[in-house]
């Protein structure tokens, strides 16, 4: 009786070429063996070209994972094998070191401190290595090279290659040089004193809402948010400086929010010091403000939302998507005023099935309120804008707002089988009215039908979410999330109903992430010819296990093992496709009138 093979092995420094055909029959290479045992620890591993740093698609992977379910199959056959350091990697960074003497620096200085050491010798020619560390407080700010000797960190959106990857300048095999414990250790930014470490933060986003700045010039605020070009720095610092001085602010303030822009800028630190104490060497008097200042687009898009009239049975749909359209804008529109927003993002913010919100998409575009602009590089997911239809009204003396979506639409009680869409909205504008009206009333005021305003009321008084009053006046009841999940959300069965949807997307991104590597890796172990892009319309031929859902190739003439590699049982094979993609979308221009 032939003993099932055991998927888990130890972390193996032998070269993929080492077992012999028989082997491989009943068992996964060390490349295959590595990659699940840190895939495992929360690490994002991918594959990359035998005795190479890049060739293959591996962009994507900054967002996402590998599915667990390609695990094998994108490492089949000699490969390469990276990690992503940064959020995906449960906040990893590396400390990548170039020669001997620098990897000597570094484990002496970990030792010191006390901190358990993961280090891998990369084989290079002076002699480097790597060591790993998980990040406590988030994720780490990339060091490039030259800001230190002979030392770089990866923290964010980079990857570095693993054992038993093969180095492609020296030949030479990546080996584990040491591991304490199962896993890196996690350490904070605070015990890595010797290294000047950085979080990754959104400091320019944060100036994007000013609060605080309100009371200075327009022409000050995009200084402070977009900088200047080559050209208008000096006297756009200066500006902005006196205009600060004009409205009080004193010294210190004053340089720390001018500098860091300054230097982004391009502008040397004693230039940038120079026109500070040229702006406070004498009084100043504050800019004149505009009179009628710009707002952010989603802004706009948000004022849009909530004066115009959504007519028909898909009106509130309809609603739902250009509103989280401008969350997405709020959350990385560019100067241009174009967003991501794939369907999936979208759905989980609208709180609506994919299905609903490609066809909403299209009805958005058709009523000229959507523009499409091609794809995001990266991602792949969709970019979009406003039409000049909703940004209409783009100046306004309205107060800024720091969120897009509704606090109901947040919840499960937005769910279709809960309140729905037209229910949340009434509850939340009669709450923030905060006096009883009638019908009439909320039919004029909040942009709804009769019917809608009725149907609604009724599903509102069943929860005990409104009350009636003498004279047709209707009161809305507060209530806090808590409240919602217990008495809505969960008679009706909606209660995690997102969590589900954005858990179903994550492995929806994660499988189509690793179906572009796998259609690459099929041609690769299909001909020994140089890869060519494929056809569109061509296929791969896949075989998944019936019992763990791992992936096999299936080549012409090739017979499929009894049993499967990765959990050693023999329940069958189900035959599945991987089908290249079509050419996408093109983006179409906006039609401009007159």
């Amino acid at each position: 009786m032939v003993q099932k093979p055991q998927r888990k092995k130890p972390l193996s420094d032998v070269a993929a070429n080492s077992y012999t055909e028989a082997q491989l029959a009943f068992t996964t290479t060390p490349t295959q063996d590595n990659a699940v045992q840190l895939y495992e620890m929360g690490l994002n591993v991918f594959p990359i070209p035998f005795a190479q740093k890049g060739g293959w698609p591996w962009r994507q992977f900054q967002y996402i994972r590998l599915h667990p379910a390609q695990l094998l199959l994108a490492f089949e056959g000699r490969c390469n094998l990276a990690v992503m350091a940064g959020r995906t990697s449960n906040n990893l960074f590396v400390i990548d070191c170039e020669t001997r003497d620098s990897f000597r620096y570094h484990g002496e200085q970990l030792a010191d401190a006390r901190i358990p050491i993961w280090s891998i010798k990369s084989g290079g020619e002076k002699g480097g290595g790597h060591y790993y560390l998980f990040c406590k407080e988030g994720e780490v700010a990339n060091i490039p090279p030259g800001e230190l000797n002979y030392t770089e960190v990866r923290g964010t959106r980079c990857y570095v290659l693993t054992p038993p990857s093969v180095h492609p300048d020296t030949g030479v095999i990546y080996q584990w040089h040491k591991r304490d414990g199962d896993a890196p250790p996690t350490v904070s930014i605070h015990d890595i004193d010797w290294l000047p470490l950085k979080l990754v933060t959104k400091a320019k986003r944060a100036l994007q809402e000013p609060t605080a700045l309100s009371e200075l010039s327009q022409a000050t605020l995009q200084f402070i948010t977009a900088g200047a070009p080559e050209g208008q720095r000096n006297n756009a610092l200066f500006a902005a400086a006196c205009d600060m001085v004009g409205n009080n602010y004193d010294y210190y303030t004053t340089s720390q929010v001018l500098t860091p822009v300054a230097r982004s800028c391009g502008l040397p630190n004693n230039e940038i010091r120079d026109t500070l104490r040229s702006a406070f060497s004498q009084p100043r008097t504050p800019t004149r403000r505009t009179t009628n200042p710009k707002q952010p687009q989603w802004q706009t898009a948000i004022n849009f939302i909530q004066q115009h009239e959504w007519k028909g049975r898909t009106g509130q749909t309809d609603r739902a998507v250009l509103t989280a359209c401008a969350e997405r804008a709020r959350l990385g529109g560019n100067e241009h005023g174009v967003f991501r927003a794939s369907t999936r993002e979208l759905a989980e913010l609208a709180r609506l099935s994919k299905n609903t919100i490609s066809p909403s998409l299209k009805r958005l575009q058709k009523a000229g309120l959507l523009s499409f602009c091609g794809h995001d590089k990266t991602s792949t997911a969709s970019l979009w804008r406003f039409s000049e239809k909703v940004l209409r009204n783009w100046y306004t003396d309205k107060p800024w707002i720091s969120n897009s979506v509704p606090k109901s639409q947040k919840t499960d009680v937005a769910e279709q089988g809960a309140l729905g869409k037209t229910a949340s909205i009434l509850w939340e504008k009669m709450l923030s009215a905060g006096k009883p009206m009638k019908v009439a009333q909320m039919v004029a005021a909040f942009k709804l039908s009769d019917h809608q305003v009725y149907r609604a009321l009724k599903k509102l008084s069943g929860f005990g979410l409104v009350e009636r009053k003498r004279g047709g006046l209707w009161v809305a009841v507060a209530a806090d999330e808590d409240w919602l999940a217990e008495h809505v959300a969960a008679p009706t069965g909606t209660l995690g109903k997102g969590e589900v949807r954005r858990a179903q997307h994550i492995q929806e991104r994660a499988l189509r992430a690793g179906e572009e590597v796998l259609k690459v890796r099929w041609h690769e172990l299909k001909a020994p010819e140089p890869f060519r892009k494929p056809a569109t319309g061509d296929a791969a031929s896949i075989l998944y296990c019936q019992n763990c859902g791992q992936g096999l190739f299936l080549f012409v003439g090739a017979v499929p093992p009894q049993v499967c590699r990765f959990c050693a049982d023999n329940y069958g094979w189900k035959r599945g496709t991987i089908w290249f993609s079509t050419p996408p979308m093109t983006p179409t221009r906006e039609k401009r009138k007159g």
